[in-house]
């Protein structure tokens, strides 16, 4: 809604205007801002006064014309001090995790503001992430994890390696004595070669206990390869 009425007002979309919008309505952050906005707590009109009157101070100021503000967004997307933090009360504000990339705590991850005007959490290399860059940057917010206590996220595993004897026991052995860890689907296929190719679903409480349970896996005979697939 703000990117569409600068448009038509003829002004720049950035983070210097937003900036310069959150500190007139005396607001904490961006997100504040879209919510009051959103809500129609903040009214249009006030923010087309405003920010008209400041560039026309602006250009009265200097003979120079005002600096183009144009947002640049980096492809990667990186951690400011400005961030929505997952795990605390925020007013008015709901989230949700994405199931196409199914992030946990401890992922590297970015919000994207839904057309409902929640936030989905993406992880950064989430297949959808460059499209949404791409198409829907103004979307966009940092966000990270604090402190979140969490019940048990999904995530699967792609084990491959020799079809030695024992093996799946050795696996399910481990995962079952690992305290932190759950497992959901198992599925374990062998070829002609005696090579094997296996995925399981797993429910865990963070990427830390993930990254040590597939240390635990990959030092098992036989097995060649351990990855994250979603």
């Amino acid at each position: 809604m703000l990117q569409r009425r600068l448009k038509n007002w003829k002004l720049p979309f950035s983070e210097t205007v937003v900036d310069m919008l959150v500190k007139e309505f005396k607001l904490e952050n961006s997100l504040q801002l879209y919510h009051q906005i959103s809500t129609e707590k903040i009214d249009m009109a006030d923010v087309k006064h405003f920010l008209v009157t400041k560039f026309e101070g602006m250009s009265d100021k200097s003979e120079k014309s005002v600096p183009e503000l144009v947002e640049s967004r980096k492809d990667n997307i990186v951690e400011s001090e400005e961030s929505l933090s997952i795990g605390e009360d925020i007013d008015n504000v709901t989230y949700k995790l994405a199931k196409c990339c199914n992030p946990i705590p401890g992922d590297k991850v970015f919000g994207f503001v839904t057309n409902e005007g929640t936030i989905s959490i993406h992880r950064i290399n989430c297949p959808n992430a460059k499209s949404m860059q791409q198409r829907y940057g103004y979307r966009i917010i940092n966000v990270k994890w604090n402190g979140i206590e969490n019940e048990g996220s999904q995530a699967t595993i792609r084990i491959y390696g020799r079809d030695v004897l024992g093996l799946l026991g050795k696996i399910t052995k481990i995962i079952s004595e690992d305290l932190q860890v759950n497992m959901k689907n198992i599925v374990f296929n062998s070829d002609k070669e005696g090579y094997f190719d296996g995925r399981i679903v797993l429910q865990i409480a963070d990427v830390e206990a993930l990254e040590q349970l597939m240390t635990k896996i990959k030092s098992i005979e036989g097995v060649m390869e351990v990855v994250r697939i979603d």
